[in-house]
Formats: structure tokens, C-alpha cells, sequence
């Protein structure tokens, strides 16, 4: 369907199943541009996303994500912790941003040994080389709950998994302010 849709796109098959960060990884190798910009399938692109995030790119950042948006849908049952993000910025969610293409290299890509939370790990990462994300007031994501979506199905892997990440996070931190702890 993209082919056909878009002749000049590249169209990547032939890959065994993997899950999303290995799929992500293989996108960004192949990928020539300056900018990345990922979605899950899922998930909307508002019809200005990606004139907003751009203009803010001039400002000479690396990462710049705008404003969420959640929708429920009838299958799913909200989630009043979930629901707290509608309309905030939450820079790891990669759906929600650009970010220079030499910035994923330079990071190593992401993690394809994690299911969920790849995402959240890639953006500690950034951050722990000094990184900061330039935020928008657009929305730039409208992040779908339904029942078959990978945070319903896999809640209790994602909640272990971001706890997982922040905790290794926190170690390489306290490494690199205690190397003789070491």
C-alpha cells in the first residue's frame, strides 16, 4: 500500500519478527535524511505535526516533541493514570517528535532486547549525554488505548521493564559520579 501510495519511498521487508526496536533499528539504518520521525501503526499524526515540529527545528536543537493527545477507545477502559499525559509533552514517546538521525547513531539506536520502554531508555540515554528536548505547544500524537494495543496486552512487562531502564539509568549515573565505587 506505501508503495503504491508513494513511489519514492523505501519499503523494508524480508525481516523476521524482531518487535518494534529491531524494526526501528533497521528503519533508521536505511534511512538517508536528516530528521527521524517514527509512529507505531496505531497511532495519528495530527495533519500539522510535522510543519510544527520542523519550524521548531531551526532553533538549532536535536530532539523537539509537542503535546499529546490520548483517545480511549470504546474497547479499551480508560486508565486515570494514562489519561493524567493527555495533552502534556512526554519527550520519550517517539511517535511524538523528530530528532536528528546522527543523534539515534551517535545513541546506538535502540535497545531490541526490550519489548516495551526501548523508548524511555533511548531518551535517558540522551539526556545522560547532555541532551535536552526543545518542547512545542502543538499536538504532535494522538496515542491510541485500545484492546489490543501493546500496553493493554503487555501492562505488567512495560511497568517492569520502564522500572528495569530508570533503574539501569540510575547506575550508569552513579558510576560516572563514583567511578572508584566501581
Amino acid at each position: 500500500v506505501v508503495a503504491a501510495e508513494y513511489p519514492s519511498a523505501v519499503v523494508l521487508g524480508g525481516q523476521p519478527r524482531g518487535g518494534a526496536a529491531a524494526a526501528r533499528n533497521r528503519g533508521v539504518a536505511a534511512a538517508t535524511g536528516e530528521w527521524l520521525a517514527l509512529i507505531d501503526q496505531d497511532d495519528v499524526w495530527p495533519p500539522e505535526r510535522t510543519a510544527a515540529l520542523l519550524r521548531a527545528t531551526t532553533s538549532g536543537t536535536d530532539w523537539v516533541c509537542g503535546r499529546l493527545r490520548l483517545r480511549f477507545e470504546a474497547d479499551h477502559q480508560r486508565q486515570d493514570r494514562a489519561a493524567a499525559a493527555d495533552g502534556t509533552h512526554v519527550p520519550y514517546l517517539l511517535g511524538s517528535l523528530l530528532m536528528r538521525r546522527d543523534v539515534w547513531l551517535r545513541l546506538g539506536g535502540i535497545n531490541p532486547d526490550l519489548q516495551v520502554a526501548e523508548d524511555v531508555d533511548l531518551y535517558l540515554r540522551y539526556r545522560e549525554r547532555g541532551g535536552a528536548a526543545l518542547h512545542i505547544d502543538d499536538e504532535t500524537l494522538v496515542h491510541r488505548f485500545h484492546r489490543n494495543s501493546q500496553m493493554s496486552v503487555e501492562a505488567a512487562t512495560a511497568q517492569q521493564q520502564t522500572f528495569d531502564v530508570i533503574r539501569a539509568a540510575a547506575q550508569r549515573r552513579r558510576r560516572a559520579q563514583f567511578p572508584e565505587a566501581t
